[in-house]
């Protein structure tokens, strides 16, 4: 029997923002990908579309204290990643 996966992405989001750090109430989920060349960046763009994330780029993120941070327009912004190289 083959299961339906329509709703594997708002599942996955649910369950990666159940594994926020104490404290967060709110985290920002975000798809990690390497860019255009990866074989799989069509897989990484839509997962994201389909969960409402953003794709990141490594170049957009770092590390500070421990924590990655996203580059926004409104500067920094904490976020937790779902990624290939983890």
């Amino acid at each position: 029997m083959v299961a339906p996966v329509e709703h594997y992405p708002d599942l996955l989001l649910d369950n990666l923002r159940s594994v926020a750090p104490s404290g967060v109430s709110d985290p920002t989920v975000v798809v990690l990908t390497p860019g255009a060349y990866n074989s799989a960046y069509f897989e990484h763009a839509f997962l994201a579309q389909q969960m409402g994330i953003e794709l990141a780029r490594a170049p957009t993120c770092s590390m500070k204290d421990n924590y990655i941070y996203m580059r926004t327009t409104r500067g920094p912004q904490r976020v937790m990643l779902l990624s290939p190289y983890r």
